[in-house]
């Protein structure tokens, strides 16, 4: 019987991506499969011949007793069992063939969700680069100048004039029912009140016992009289400071104008316990709104010229 011959080792390859290492492993392993399918035939037919060879021999002879039938047995199931042998690993081997098989489509599939990530990785990297290039684009553009905010032209300090000009702004930085609320009208002047003591002097317990003997001795009173003395105390506050109640005033306005969507923000910001609609509280007066167009005089300083004095 021939010998089986031995595959010779194939050499180093250099692959460049993972289909050629897949196609290349499933290419060597079916010409090692069909090689040995080769040899299990060339061997299943010698076999064959020499079983019909010893076969025919052991038909011949008359007695088996001897050393040479045994031998000749022997020999037969030697045959049979290498036979056998072959035959179950011509099954193991198409068994492993199935099972590459399915590796390598297996392997396939994978290879085809990696190309879709890829691609995928690849599309939003682009989107990613072109985003980027975007916001340089825009870091690299001078922002537009700022429309300038339409202020009014400071006049002689008027009341009427001063206060048609405040409610104007206050319509234009919120709205008609915080213009015309008189509770929210009211709680901003105590705040600004209570600001203007405080940077007087006065501590918090004399200005939290000045609240308590107001609310607690005093009774109520009518605005118009309550307004005049708030106008009188100011005035001779202004005049202990010595500072002009219509200069800052109007500083005060201009600011307020420069400043309107900083106010807006800080309004929004005010905790619920100042806020009049918090309170439960309906008013129990009402606000006469000033009506008239603006005042149309020929002005008599700028705001420039009005903060330079305020600065003096």
């Amino acid at each position: 019987m021939d010998q089986i011959q031995a595959v010779p080792q194939p050499m180093h390859v250099v692959f460049s991506d993972i289909n050629e290492v897949v196609a290349h492993a499933y290419s060597m392993i079916l010409n090692e499969l069909v090689t040995r399918d080769r040899q299990l035939n060339d061997v299943k037919a010698q076999l064959n011949e020499c079983l019909m060879s010893k076969t025919n021999t052991v038909a011949t002879m008359p007695d088996l007793s001897d050393d040479y039938g045994r031998a000749l047995v022997r020999q037969n199931n030697d045959l049979q069992a290498r036979n056998t042998e072959l035959h179950e690993r011509h099954i193991k081997d198409n068994h492993d063939i199935k099972d590459l098989n399915l590796r390598f489509e297996q392997a396939g599939i994978e290879i085809a969700r990696l190309n879709t990530l890829l691609k995928r990785c690849q599309e939003d990297k682009a989107e990613l680069m072109r985003i980027n290039q975007i916001q340089a684009d825009k870091l690299k553009t001078p922002p537009a100048p700022a429309e300038p905010i339409p202020m009014p032209v400071v006049g002689s300090m008027n009341s009427t004039d001063y206060q048609v000009r405040v409610a104007q702004w206050i319509k234009t930085a919120f709205d008609e029912r915080i213009l015309n609320h008189v509770l929210e009208r009211g709680a901003r002047f105590l705040e600004e009140a209570v600001e203007l003591a405080q940077s007087c002097g006065i501590p918090e317990d004399t200005a939290r016992a000045i609240v308590a003997d107001v609310y607690g001795a005093h009774k109520k009173g009518e605005p118009d009289q309550e307004l005049g003395g708030v106008a009188l105390t100011l005035a001779g506050l202004a005049h202990t400071l010595k500072l002009d109640i219509g200069a800052a005033g109007e500083t005060e306005l201009m600011c307020c104008w420069r400043d309107i969507e900083i106010i807006k923000g800080k309004h929004k910001a005010k905790p619920v316990r100042v806020r009049p609609e918090s309170w439960g509280v309906k008013p129990t007066i009402t606000w006469t709104k000033l009506e008239g167009p603006l005042p149309t005089a020929a002005p008599t300083q700028t705001i420039s010229t009005v903060i330079e004095k305020a600065a003096q």
